[in-house]
């Protein structure tokens, strides 16, 4: 009974052994962020954020004397947009309120791997059965065919 059990596997084996080996694909995929520089871009948006009170200086008056006058000046803001940014900027002396950059780069790595093998002869080391009239267990050390069920 044992050996027709030993056949049996033996058979089933060998059979697992010529079937082709399968591969499978891994896929990483990796985002970078990219600098992108906008020269003199278009306003999208325009709105009055406030108003500011400023002296500003007229033309030389006859006498030689240097004459200003008091006039209100709107505070404007200006929205500057794409896909990839987005800016505030406002100003009489223009200042960058916000900048927001979204520059992507996705770079997607395929590795095809093969399948692990299951057969391997190599150095082996356990407890077995010995057979010599008697039946009996006893440590076994030796270099033997194996079949792998799991990897670690």
């Amino acid at each position: 009974m044992l050996i027709a059990l030993l056949v049996v596997s033996a058979g089933f084996n060998v059979h697992l052994m010529k079937r082709p080996k399968e591969a499978y694909v891994d896929t990483v995929r990796t985002t970078y962020v990219d600098t992108i520089a906008y020269y003199k871009p278009i306003p999208k948006d325009s709105f009055v954020v406030r108003y500011v009170l400023r002296e500003l200086p007229t033309a030389d008056s006859v006498d030689g004397g240097v004459d200003s006058v008091k006039v209100v000046v709107p505070i404007t803001q200006k929205r500057y947009e794409d896909s990839t940014y987005t800016a505030y900027v406002s100003g009489y002396m223009s200042s960058l309120d916000s900048f927001k950059l979204y520059p992507r780069r996705e770079v997607t790595t395929i590795t095809r791997r093969t399948a692990t093998k299951r057969w391997s002869i190599g150095v082996q080391a356990g407890y077995g059965m010995q057979f010599g009239g008697t039946l009996r267990f006893a440590p076994y050390v030796g270099i033997g065919l194996t079949y792998n069920l799991f990897s670690f």
